[in-house]
């Protein structure tokens, strides 16, 4: 076997079969039954072997004198299916018989050797490969400019993309993917318009299985709404969980596979929206005459207030404040102060949304 601690795909495990005549009687016509197994039950084979290589006191194979010892071999080099099923068991049954018998007299099952040379009672020979296990999640996002403004706004699409790579040395099934979507704060829950769906596997895996270091690619997409301009942006993470053989659960938070940020694990994607609120204001006003032909002392002058929402966020609380002065720079007041009347988009008092106007008079 190699030297790691934990063997893994392509260590070759080499055995050697001793075989002993412990009676008192030469032995002939010996032959070896070597079974071979996944310790979950993998169906798995021997490289090569059992082959005879020796015997102590020059026996030719199949032939061993009282108190001889022949020597056996065989190798097999680990494969994914054997470190799936935990490890591998091997079992030799010897069979002789004696001088002029035409049947089988004698046979034996191996020991694994573990009892010091004090053959208590045989047991296979097993190799125990343990689980390790790592799952890992990233995903990153991209824009696609509907509006073509070349910023991140309102009815842009973010692209997802999710890679799940198993970094264990077992392969995984049960793999699910489950999505958390907030507003930029974490205060508010959305939920994508698309997926995660997965997409492929770069080994070929089908949806739910993935082999060891192999990548999963799923796909999701978002409408940016302008509750997410208000907010500020979007917050996105998955979260994997996956079945080993063993049926053990492993769990990850996806990463957004950008350490300059100074968080290098698990941190969220995040899409920030730059927000430019702006309100614009105009002020037109028309003269009822009183009747003598020209402006003047009792006239009624009727101010019509046009509020404008010339920014990207929708506003609230908005309110007029109204200064009224003759020419000299003289204070006077309203007969009647600003007075709401309408707005464009259907909003109430003191709402505005994004590009919508509001009416008063006063």
């Amino acid at each position: 076997m190699s030297t790691n601690s934990n063997p893994q795909v392509g260590d070759v495990a080499v055995y050697t079969i001793t075989v002993e005549n412990k009676g008192n009687v030469n032995l002939n016509t010996l032959t070896l039954n070597d079974t071979f197994v996944g310790l979950a039950g993998a169906t798995i084979s021997l490289d090569s072997g059992p082959v005879f290589l020796s015997s102590s006191n020059g026996s030719s194979e199949g032939n061993l004198l009282v108190g001889e010892v022949a020597t056996y071999v065989a190798s097999y080099t680990i494969s994914q299916d054997a470190v799936d099923s935990g490890g591998f068991r091997n079992t030799a049954v010897g069979s002789a018989r004696n001088p002029g018998s035409s049947s089988v007299d004698i046979s034996d099952q191996s020991d694994d050797g573990g009892d010091a040379g004090n053959h208590v009672a045989a047991e296979p020979t097993d190799v125990i490969i343990s689980e390790n296990l790592v799952i890992e999640a990233t995903k990153t996002a991209t824009i696609t400019d509907n509006d073509s403004d070349g910023v991140v706004s309102l009815n842009d699409r973010i692209d997802y993309t999710i890679l799940v790579q198993n970094k264990s040395n077992v392969t995984l099934d049960n793999i699910s993917v489950s999505d958390d979507l907030t507003d930029i704060s974490g205060t508010t829950s959305m939920v994508l318009d698309t997926g995660p769906s997965f997409s492929s596997s770069n080994e070929g895996s089908p949806f739910g299985i993935l082999k060891p270091n192999e990548i999963a690619t799923f796909v999701g997409t978002y409408i940016i709404r302008q509750a997410d301009v208000d907010a500020g942006g979007v917050s996105n993470q998955v979260s994997v969980t996956a079945s080993s053989p063993a049926d053990q659960v492993i769990y990850d938070l996806s990463d957004d596979d950008d350490d300059f940020d100074e968080n290098t694990e698990d941190d969220r994607t995040e899409t920030p929206i730059i927000r430019t609120p702006g309100i614009e204001i105009t002020k037109t006003s028309t003269i009822t005459d009183e009747g003598d032909g020209i402006t003047g002392l009792g006239d009624t002058i009727t101010y019509t207030i046009i509020a404008e929402n010339t920014g990207n966020l929708n506003l609230a609380s908005v309110t007029l404040e109204d200064e009224l002065i003759t020419v000299n720079g003289d204070a006077l007041t309203l007969t009647t102060t600003p007075t709401f009347v309408t707005s464009s988009l259907g909003s109430d008092q003191g709402l505005l949304k994004v590009n919508e106007t509001a009416e008063y008079t006063a």
